[in-house]
């Protein structure tokens, strides 16, 4: 699916369990997963569910040690290797 010309707006729903962070921003669902220290998928869809196994991913999600710190801002997601901050209004990645 291509999103490049669909903004994402704030988000509304917010769930952190192990080395996923996933929610709801807006009309689209977002899901973080780390799969090792170096590598974070990113998925985002108009629709409730993902593709769990899609083509383009042949690695399968390692137990990674995930650090997240929120704020009403921001959202920190830290490996040992990424430190990743979403902030919250609008859903951004940097």
């Amino acid at each position: 699916m291509n999103l490049k010309n669909d903004s994402i707006s704030a988000i509304t729903t917010l769930m952190v369990q192990n080395h996923i962070v996933s929610g709801k921003a807006g009309k689209h669902n977002f899901k973080l997963t780390a799969y090792n220290p170096k590598i974070i998928r990113v998925q985002v869809s108009k629709y409730e569910t993902f593709d769990e196994y899609p083509f383009s991913v042949v690695l399968k999600p390692e137990n990674t040690p995930v650090t997240c710190v929120e704020n009403k801002e921001e959202i920190s997601f830290h490996t040992d290797h990424i430190d990743l901050k979403i902030q919250r209004d609008p859903f951004r990645l940097s």
